[in-house]
């Protein structure tokens, strides 16, 4: 008894794509440039270019070609493809590469990274709306005595010294 096929293949899909086709379809994920520019960088006729690229880009007339442009799309999906434990995993290879090569400054660096994405870190950032230099000196002292009270008088231990006015010089 002769073995049935199981699988039916559509014989469309099956036909090889031509170089014209194939370099348009490579243009067209690439998206740098209109359809019908692709289809002139893939050596159709100035005259007819836009015409073909829409004939090339139709399901139902070019379905290999429709499936070699999804298939090119899958693969630049998967090549650029990122995720939360690849990102960490990366940072931590190139931290130990790194290391091991006694390049420190980059291994502390992929680890502060690391961090940053593992949410170990918190970016804090005062947005001003009043630029330093329209504020009057009293204005500067009484914000500065604010900050200080606000933080426990951090602001006085870290600026203990002596200044000098310059501005009537």
């Amino acid at each position: 008894m002769p073995k049935r096929k199981t699988e039916t293949v559509n014989p469309v899909l099956a036909k090889p794509l031509t170089p014209r086709q194939k370099k348009f379809a490579e243009e067209v994920v690439l998206g740098r440039c209109s359809n019908t520019e692709s289809a002139r960088r893939a050596g159709y006729a100035e005259s007819s270019a836009a015409v073909r690229a829409c004939e090339l880009l139709h399901i139902g007339k070019f379905p290999h070609v429709a499936a070699y442009i999804n298939e090119l799309r899958q693969e630049l999906s998967k090549k650029y493809e990122i995720s939360y434990e690849g990102h960490l995993r990366d940072l931590g290879d190139l931290r130990d590469k790194a290391a091991a090569n006694n390049q420190f400054s980059a291994a502390i660096n992929a680890e502060t990274h690391r961090g940053k994405v593992g949410g170990l870190y918190v970016d804090r950032k005062e947005v001003l709306h009043a630029h330093i230099n329209a504020m009057s000196k009293d204005d500067l002292i009484r914000r500065l005595e604010q900050l200080d009270l606000e933080t426990d008088g951090a602001i006085k231990k870290v600026v203990e010294g002596d200044y000098k006015d310059v501005s009537q010089t």
